[in-house]
């Protein structure tokens, strides 16, 4: 399970059909779920590749994970018939799949596809996003480097059991196992090590065990899907038959909402759409703790933010309670039953809000000695700035060793959040002595260009939103990884820190929960001084939906994706 899923906002158009894989019929009475989003998906639709929370719903509706989380946070199994066996000196753990899932080509879901999913991700060739935490495996480094044909540390001894053997305890080991989706073998057979590309080239072809699969994808539109036929659904669960995730514009998807063309807009912050939903008589809205930060990432390899003291300044000079301030502010518009509802906060630090050790900490309901919050302080700013030799020159730019305080902000079109933050910063940064310079592009590009350090030059800072896929911690071994084989795809701030790496891994090898807390909040000690990400907001995330549909069981660590065995539609 990668730790972490990208979010941001864009533009639409109507649905248009491509017709790829094994698809499933439907009739004139398919019961059919209209999902919007303002973000095109981009194909990466299998668990090795999806990347932004967009790509995962496809990922989440087509694919199936040992195990998932419920609406209470709560491990439940899912391809497992139960929580895995974890040995007294926690280095194996033992799950047993469930019979009777398949794939929907017919074939059943064995161990032997699991370990083919994490040999993929352990695979030499493999630059995804989602092959973190496996380095724990017994023989991971053997096969990564090719010196071994064979992932060891995963056996099977039969098609019903898979054996992960660890080199040391980790304390995130059962969801990171256990909550990877699974992928065909067979549907892959032409896979050999060093070939991972066979996987990555034919996405948009789903062949999971999931609920659902492709029937049609288009960029420019969306996507549609039908049921997995071979999908064995329990009396009562899965009533619904038809998806069709739809991209629409983020000005006018509230619109779609009203007039019946979405039925649902999922995962909303903007309080003015909230507002306008909350006093329509047609529409319902479910709130809940967001396990996402809105963040702006410091390119640390890069130009001005490549000194600490820049990225520390920039910090100091960003007003992020104004800005969460007016950005979730409650309009006249809105219901007296949301106004109750606290919209958006800072968070304390880069980090999972929704974590069980650390995740108060991120909300304020706790504080830790000796972390740097950054609280609005131009004066400080100022001082960070002057005592690290940034001047400022005849023209109030500052410079340094020849070098312009030059920052390049990548954005994203169609960005609300930046309709707020930018004109803030410019202000904020101007006075500090800061030539801000903008880019903007589609979110796909801006994804694309951030993942591949060989644009690193383009950017100085961009924002995005990480939405964390568990209740753990490890989500920042990922965000601060200085592994080469993944640093570009997880590490948006190319910080490349070793004391805090080995800090991280520390923690995540704990077996013991309160020694790996206190590891861990030192390493977030440790990353804030770094300052390689600023937390620009968290808080209450909002499903708008047309009151036909009934969204039980979504909840903080599961979005309507995977809550499709609750959710129906009149």
């Amino acid at each position: 399970m990668n730790k972490q899923r990208i979010v941001a906002g864009l533009a639409s158009v109507a649905m248009a059909s491509t017709l790829v894989a094994c698809s499933g019929g439907s009739s004139s009475n398919a019961k059919t779920l209209t999902v919007s989003v303002n973000q095109s998906l981009t194909g990466q639709f299998t668990p090795q590749y999806a990347s932004s929370a967009y790509d995962q719903y496809v990922a989440n509706l087509c694919y199936e994970s040992m195990l998932k989380y419920n609406a209470d946070n709560e491990l439940v199994p899912e391809l497992a018939k139960d929580l895995p066996e974890v040995s007294a000196d926690g280095l194996t753990l033992t799950y047993k799949l469930e019979k009777g899932h398949k794939f929907s080509d017919g074939t059943e879901v064995t161990s032997k596809d699991v370990k083919f999913t994490f040999a993929t991700l352990a695979d030499p060739s493999y630059a995804g996003p989602n092959g973190g935490g496996l380095e724990n495996l017994v023989g991971y480094k053997e096969y990564n480097s090719g010196a071994a044909k064979e992932l060891t540390g995963i056996e099977t001894p039969d098609d019903y059991t898979v054996v992960f053997h660890l080199v040391s305890p980790q304390i995130d080991a059962i969801t990171k196992f256990g909550g990877m989706g699974i992928t065909s073998a067979d549907h892959y057979s032409k896979y050999k090590q060093g070939k991972v590309k066979v996987v990555e080239k034919n996405q948009e072809e789903s062949c999971g065990s999931g609920a659902y699969q492709i029937k049609s994808y288009d960029k420019a539109s969306g996507a549609s899907f039908v049921r997995n036929e071979e999908f064995k659904r329990e009396k009562g669960q899965y009533q619904v038959d038809q998806i069709i995730i739809k991209k629409t514009d983020v000005t006018t998807e509230v619109s779609e909402l009203k007039k019946g063309t979405v039925d649902l807009i999922p995962d909303v912050i903007e309080t003015n759409k909230v507002s306008e939903a909350s006093q329509d008589k047609n529409m319902a809205f479910n709130y809940y703790s967001r396990s996402a930060v809105g963040f702006v990432a410091m390119n640390a390899n890069n130009g001005a933010t490549a000194d600490k003291a820049v990225r520390q300044a920039l910090m100091y000079a960003t007003d992020r309670q104004g800005f969460c301030d007016s950005y979730f502010g409650w309009d006249k518009k809105a219901s007296d039953e949301v106004k109750k509802v606290k919209g958006g906060y800072v968070p304390a630090a880069y980090w999972s809000p929704a974590s069980v050790n650390c995740g108060a900490v991120v909300r304020n309901e706790e504080t830790i000695d000796g972390l740097n919050t950054y609280a609005f302080d131009m004066d400080k700013a100022n001082q960070v700035l002057d005592e690290a030799g940034w001047v400022r020159g005849a023209d109030g730019i500052r410079e340094k060793d020849g070098q312009k305080l030059e920052i390049k902000f990548l954005c994203s079109e169609g960005n609300s959040v930046l309709e707020t933050l930018i004109p803030m910063v410019k202000k904020t940064w101007s006075d500090l002595g800061v030539d801000l310079k903008q880019t903007t592009v589609d979110f796909s590009t801006l994804l694309s260009n951030i993942q591949d350090e060989s644009h690193d030059s383009e950017w100085n800072m961009c924002f995005l939103a990480t939405s964390f896929t568990d209740n753990q911690d490890a989500g920042a071994n990922d965000s601060y990884t200085n592994n080469p084989n993944n640093m570009a795809v997880n590490n948006y701030s190319r910080i490349n820190d070793q004391a805090l790496v080995d800090q991280l891994t520390k923690a995540r090898a704990d077996s013991d929960e309160k020694q790996s807390k206190a590891d861990y909040v030192e390493a977030m000690k440790m990353a804030a001084d770094d300052a390689g990400y600023m937390p620009v907001y968290s808080g209450m995330q909002f499903n708008l939906y047309n009151k036909k549909v009934d969204l039980t069981g979504t909840g903080t660590l599961r979005n309507w994706s995977q809550s499709m065995d609750t959710i129906t539609v009149k």
